[in-house]
């Protein structure tokens, strides 16, 4: 997975500091994640119809979702970083 990543980068010519590529490997890496526990939670609840069941609410996938929605909002305004042009 980071691999491709890193050979995705190097093919668009971008040059980043190694903590830069590692924040942007770990955040595919989180949405990867998201997107993943978002379809197996489908396809269970999708089991669950094809059975008669009620859905199943997976409140700490929705913590987690909000957490990360949260966190992405605030990081741009957080301090200790520098804009350059």
């Amino acid at each position: 997975m980071r691999a491709r990543r890193q050979a995705r980068s190097v093919e668009r010519g971008r040059a980043t500091r190694p903590g830069i590529a590692r924040l942007a490997a770990e955040i595919e890496d989180a949405l990867e994640a998201k997107r993943n526990a978002e379809q197996a939670a489908a396809a269970i609840n999708a089991i669950r119809a094809d059975h008669g069941q009620d859905p199943i609410e997976l409140e700490r996938l929705e913590e987690l979702s909000d957490r990360l929605a949260a966190e992405g909002e605030t990081a741009h305004d957080a301090e200790g970083h520098t804009e350059t042009f």
